[in-house]
């Protein structure tokens, strides 16, 4: 009353009137700038919704992609969609001049069934082809665009995006696609896993190769671990390691037996040695002048079982040069003296009365494709000849012992049970006497 009095009963009508007032114009301002979702006037569906904007008395249907399950290829095509990036999340609108009614039945009305067919992330193997499972409802194949940024040669994370072309608003779908590499990659080891050595003898590294599906020659990383002492009888292992840049491991060994040095026999027979009744030449061991058997028939007979056998499976074993008298090897070994002096024509050619040819027992093969070590024939010859009595006589990585370079032509006939004892050794003809 005291107020009423202090102010009067006409100023305070006014006041009140005015505070009435500015409530009005504050909730008008609210209603208008900001669009008012009424539970019983607005339809949702997943990431689609219908307001209606009471300011302008208007309906629009809005389309939500959530930032998260996009790539960049794909923010790129909803920007050309006219999406626009809200609150970590691309939304698009739809406006229309009808009824929210209307703008739900019209949305009904082209609103399909557009889902993945399969699962939403799948892997697959780098290198290997990647095969899309597609959609369901094949009956929409003629609207939806596929864009697909996979590469199969490359490890990454990658994205197949779905496009419904529809008379409102185009529909989504995204598929992860990630390219990884769980292969392990692939050491391979040069002639035999087992190696027998004499106690004394030095143990030489045949050698590996080692690659990856992925990162491709992988030698640099072979880490090779050997605890192999051949000063003392004993089975010994060279353990190979390596790891590809994925992280998969491959481990393999290789078996070193060292052995008590073998007591030989040794006869010579007319100027001619045997060892454990094997006919021997090398740098060392010799024969007479005189001495020309010519081709040994029984090593003769199996060279054309093994060239016919290699013919059946389209291979060409060609004899190139079978039994040599002294007086060729003389002619031969001097012209090679002439032309690379004689300490490299020593690596490669023997001096006349020590080459394995005069025996009638060796043999050199080759090839009609040019160079023999690397091709097809080369590979079956060592793999296969020992089944035919034969051994490569100077292997890979044998030099020091054999005194020449490798020669993956040149065979010597030793008779199938010998030969094929001497590979299962991995060891040279010397080593597996138990000779220099």
């Amino acid at each position: 009353m005291k107020l009423l009095k202090k102010i009067g009963k006409k100023k305070l009508i006014l006041i009140i009137s005015v505070l009435v007032f500015l409530v009005i114009i504050i909730l008008g301002l609210i209603f208008y700038f900001k669009p008012l979702k009424i539970s019983d006037r607005v339809f949702n569906d997943t990431d689609v919704s219908i307001i209606l904007e009471r300011r302008f008395n208007q309906c629009k249907i809005e389309n939500r992609i959530n930032k998260k399950d996009v790539d960049k290829n794909m923010a790129s095509i909803l920007k050309d969609d006219g999406y626009k990036l809200q609150d970590n999340v691309f939304v698009k609108t739809f406006k229309t001049n009808g009824t929210c009614d209307d703008l739900k039945e019209k949305y009904q009305e082209n609103k399909v069934d557009f889902k993945l067919k399969g699962d939403s992330v799948k892997e697959v193997e780098v290198n290997q082809e990647y095969k899309d499972d597609g959609f369901l409802d094949n009956k929409l194949k003629d609207k939806v665009l596929i864009s697909n940024n996979v590469d199969e040669e490359k490890i990454g994370e990658y994205y197949v995006i779905y496009t419904l072309k529809k008379d409102i608003l185009n529909k989504y779908l995204v598929r992860k696609v990630v390219v990884k590499d769980t292969t392990k990659p692939v050491i391979t080891l040069n002639q035999n896993q087992t190696i027998t050595l004499n106690v004394g003898s030095k143990y030489n590294e045949p050698g590996y190769t080692a690659s990856d599906n992925y990162d491709g020659d992988i030698m640099d990383n072979v880490v090779v671990e050997s605890n192999v002492d051949t000063s003392k009888e004993g089975e010994y292992n060279v353990v190979y390691k390596v790891k590809d840049s994925s992280g998969n491991e491959f481990e393999i060994n290789r078996k070193v037996v060292v052995k008590a040095k073998t007591n030989y026999v040794s006869s010579n027979v007319s100027g001619l040695t045997y060892i454990n009744g094997i006919l021997i030449v090398n740098k060392k061991y010799g024969l007479p002048k005189d001495y020309n058997p010519g081709v040994n028939k029984e090593a003769n007979e199996a060279l054309k079982r093994m060239q016919a056998d290699a013919s059946a499976i389209g291979l060409d074993l060609k004899l190139v040069s079978g039994f040599r008298s002294y007086n060729t090897q003389y002619n031969l070994y001097n012209n090679y003296v002439r032309i690379n002096g004689q300490a490299k024509a020593d690596t490669f050619s023997a001096r006349p009365g020590y080459s394995e040819h005069q025996t009638g027992l060796a043999f050199d093969v080759g090839s009609t494709k040019g160079s023999f070590a690397n091709t097809a024939e080369s590979k079956w010859l060592e793999q296969n000849c020992h089944l035919y009595g034969f051994i490569i006589r100077y292997p890979k990585g044998k030099t020091s012992i054999t005194g020449y370079i490798y020669e993956p032509w040149h065979i010597r006939y030793l008779g199938v049970d010998t030969a094929t004892k001497v590979k299962q050794t991995g060891l040279t003809l010397e080593e597996y006497l138990g000779i220099n």
